[in-house]
């Protein structure tokens, strides 16, 4: 295990919104959905591969951009192999507002610049992560890593500054934003699907478990501080229409056909998706396409049986609050 390990999750956590404390975003206290002021303009439609300096990036190697990639609040942009270095995968994550508690866990590794706090790991020939925090406390993470194993020939961080670079550029002037197609799922917020008395009656939910969500407001979190903690997490995002695999199966949920999958690798979960439908102009030569999926997931140390129960109730009250599908 690297040497950084424990800061790299203590960013992951106060960037990406997956774990960690709450803090005063859209939907974490009030449950009502807002626009964050500054440079962002609308959460839902923030378009992360704004933030990429494709040309900056050439230098690095040939540079390739999928239109979207498995979230709306993330950018994946590939770097393939150029002067005898190994390609890179470069993402860029639209996370949360961080508080005064969050930055003390990296507080020894906080450089200044200008207005932005930036947080940097080296993980040294397997890639480099970053977390910048914007004057009013939203983070984004940067991570660039090796595609394939590790590389000692490829100075990551080196793409990561570039990357960083960019971004704060764009930030500083505006970030851009993408098109929703009519009735998307782009425009909910997931933490206003189910009444938080339902997730804490679901899974038993104590003080510990604060609700955590990124200002884009697509995913909503309770829970799931470690490995085999209960928890529930809500999320919409473009990805390819969900596939039953042992022990899946298809029912009605929500006036929705619904996928419950069951998972018991390391601990216990159930997910419940639905398909919303075809994202325009995804549709790739050899006909598949990126769909819209909502998707409930619970988390319990219970019996699988008992924890889909607790998936498809909750999935229950959520899909009938989802746009009509297209």
């Amino acid at each position: 295990m690297y040497k950084g390990v424990v800061l790299l999750a203590a960013v992951i956590a106060l960037v990406s919104g997956c774990a960690g404390q709450a803090s005063d975003t859209p939907g974490s206290t009030s449950g009502k959905s807002a626009a964050p002021a500054g440079p962002w303009g609308d959460p839902h439609t923030i378009d992360p591969c704004s933030l990429v300096d494709k040309g900056a990036l050439q230098q690095f190697g040939e540079v390739e951009q999928p239109r979207l990639s498995s979230a709306y609040d993330a950018c994946i942009t590939q770097i393939g192999e150029a002067a005898g270095k190994s390609g890179a995968n470069i993402r860029v994550d639209i996370g949360r507002k961080v508080t005064d508690a969050d930055l003390s866990t990296v507080k020894d590794k906080i450089k200044t610049r200008g207005k932005y706090q930036v947080v940097e790991v080296d993980r040294k020939g397997y890639g480099c992560q970053v977390g910048v925090i914007a004057q009013d406390r939203v983070a984004v993470f940067l991570t660039a890593t090796a595609r394939t194993g590790r590389s000692e020939g490829t100075d990551f961080c080196a793409m990561a500054k570039v990357v960083t670079d960019g971004a704060i550029a764009v930030i500083d002037r505006g970030v851009g934003h993408f098109t929703a197609p009519q009735r998307s799922l782009v425009s909910v917020n997931a933490c206003d699907l189910v009444p938080e008395a339902k997730v804490i009656e679901a899974i038993g939910a104590t003080s510990q478990d604060k609700r955590v969500q990124p200002i884009t407001q697509h995913s909503c979190q309770w829970g799931l501080q470690k490995l085999k903690d209960p928890g529930v997490r809500i999320s919409m995002n473009p990805s390819t229409p969900p596939q039953p695999v042992t022990g899946g199966e298809w029912i009605n949920i929500g006036d929705r056909r619904s996928l419950v999958q069951p998972t018991e690798i390391g601990a216990t979960s159930c997910s419940v998706s639905t398909d919303h439908g075809e994202w325009p102009g995804s549709r790739a030569a050899d006909g598949s396409a990126l769909h819209e999926i909502a998707e409930v997931r619970v988390d319990l140390d219970k019996p699988v049986a008992e924890v889909c129960a607790a998936a498809k109730s909750l999935a229950e009250i959520a899909f009938k609050k989802l746009p009509a599908r297209r």
